[in-house]
């Protein structure tokens, strides 16, 4: 009996560790699915992460304003309009010239008597008809503007992020050159010399311009090579004034409306270059960008062109 007792609990004994076991067992797999959602969570935030990179980054990095991207369409469409009006000038204007003389000074027949008496006098070399020199101003402007925004246009970029641009200035010079030249002839000056020394003068006023922007980009005083400069370009100015005053003054009469108007297109034109390379060393606003600063030159020229060859062809159009 007593064997059969102690048999009775050991099979009981045996059934409670087997069922501790189970329990523990259970408790295991139990505390085991708890942690494991703990662990996909921390998966799917982990596996999440990337993909909130990816949101969180920037989108396409913006190139650099440059020259080209900021003027190189208006300076395309400044070189096709410019040879469009060089060929309605040729076509459309009458053939209306101005004499080139030169001076000189000779004997006076009448008063060389005992003595001989000299006298001012002129000699005709050529005459230039008003529509081939426009034609040749704008195809010069076209050549420059074109080739500032193909041939040449990295460099031409590069001269304007450095904030120095000589392309700009040697295409501006002749274009000034060849402009005076024009208003002095339809405002009565025939003396080649006189002609050739005022575009003389509009090259000097573009070295001292150069030397103005160049030094401005070194950080030095660009004061008196900019005052060298308005005094070259006042000089011009005044004798086209100047004309004009003894036209009306000694002459009694008046020019045709289409000499004034291409009269104060250039002085305008001047005065608008000049406030513009102004404002650049002065550093105003947006000026103090040298993109915009290009820019503002371009549509100068574009406009002071434009207007000046429209009043030519139709003052002078054929009928």
């Amino acid at each position: 009996m007593a064997t059969t007792t102690s048999s009775k609990a050991k099979t009981k004994t045996a059934k409670k560790s087997t069922k501790t076991a189970k329990a523990s067992t259970k408790t295991t797999s139990t505390t085991t699915k708890k942690v494991a959602p703990k662990k996909t969570v921390l998966a799917k935030e982990t596996s999440k992460t990337p993909a909130t990179a990816k949101t969180s980054t920037p989108g396409k990095v913006k190139k650099p304003r440059t020259a080209l991207d900021a003027s190189t369409k208006l300076r395309i469409f400044s070189a096709v309009v410019f040879t469009g009006l060089a060929v309605a000038a040729v076509l459309l204007m009458t053939s209306a010239a101005y004499t080139l003389t030169v001076s000189y000074l000779t004997r006076d027949a009448l008063a060389s008597q005992a003595t001989t008496v000299f006298a001012p006098g002129s000699q005709a070399i050529m005459d230039v008809e008003v529509r081939y020199a426009l034609a040749l101003l704008l195809g010069v402007a076209a050549v420059f503007a074109l080739i500032s925004a193909t041939v040449l246009r990295k460099r031409y970029q590069q001269q304007v992020n450095y904030g120095v641009v000589p392309l700009r200035w040697i295409g501006l010079g002749i274009i000034l050159a060849i402009m005076a030249e024009i208003v002095l002839a339809l405002s009565g000056a025939q003396d080649l010399a006189v002609i050739k020394l005022v575009s003389g003068l509009m090259f000097i006023y573009v070295i001292f311009a150069y030397l103005t922007e160049r030094r401005h980009a070194l950080g030095l005083s660009s004061k008196a090579t900019f005052l060298g400069g308005l005094a070259a370009l006042s000089l011009p100015v005044l004798l086209v004034v100047g004309y004009s005053l003894n036209t009306y003054i000694y002459g009694m009469i008046r020019y045709p409306w289409y000499v004034y108007a291409v009269q104060v297109t250039f002085i305008v034109g001047l005065l608008l270059i000049t406030k513009n390379q102004l404002k650049q060393i002065k550093m105003k606003k947006k000026w103090t960008d040298p993109v915009f600063v290009e820019k503002k030159y371009a549509m100068i020229n574009f406009l002071a062109l434009s207007v000046f060859a429209a009043i030519l062809i139709l003052g002078l159009q054929s009928s």
